[in-house]
């Protein structure tokens, strides 16, 4: 077990550093040529609504993280007091509400910005979404590099809404959009309680 978590612990550190730089590129490239594209199709309200949404939602989403703290905080202490059952039932019950609040946040995202959406000109719209929804996780991830937590929230919903974008592109359904996020959400959760409880055996 001991093993399985120092290889997550090297994997985060790893991934700290490359990962924001991989995801922060595609975030601003994909929003520069989104928001000038956009620009050019009159898009101007679009477009001042996303950067002011990458200016504050990282505020908004960490507010909208401290519900989680009431079952995080006990979890924590119960884990460190080897108590790890009704240790990893609250540090998975705040594990998934987190998950289910990145996922309330993306799928509005992409449900505002494509609802917009005109005829044949759907990339800019998906790529603008991507950067907005993607920018308040980057933004606390460069603040928490070394948190297996949150590089792993980042890297792995960065990679399922890239995914789901791609699909949307060609299967405009918004409920598979919505699907996709959903079981990336899942995953994230399942990895993160996984690593929870083996590193609990540690303590």
């Amino acid at each position: 077990m001991k093993k399985i978590t120092d290889k997550f612990g090297g994997i985060t550190k790893w991934a700290g550093a490359w990962l924001l730089i991989i995801f922060m590129t595609i975030n601003r490239l994909g929003g520069i040529v989104s928001g000038i594209w956009l620009l050019f199709l009159g898009k101007w309200g679009l477009v001042i609504v996303g950067i002011l949404a990458g200016v504050f939602s990282h505020y908004l989403l960490g507010i909208a993280f401290l519900p989680g703290m009431l079952f995080a905080t006990p979890g924590i202490t119960l884990l460190s007091n080897g108590k790890r059952f009704f240790g990893i039932i609250l540090t998975a019950i705040n594990i998934l509400y987190v998950n289910f609040i990145v996922w309330i946040w993306c799928s509005t995202v992409f449900l505002i910005i494509t609802d917009t959406i005109e005829i044949n000109k759907v990339l800019p719209y998906v790529l603008w979404s991507y950067g907005i929804a993607l920018t308040p996780l980057n933004i606390m991830t460069s603040k928490d590099k070394e948190s297996f937590a949150s590089v792993s929230l980042n890297f792995i919903f960065s990679v399922g809404y890239l995914i789901a974008g791609v699909v949307y592109l060609f299967h405009p359904e918004v409920y598979v959009f919505y699907t996709i996020l959903g079981i990336t959400g899942i995953l994230t959760a399942t990895l993160q309680v996984f690593y929870a409880y083996a590193h609990s055996k540690l303590v």
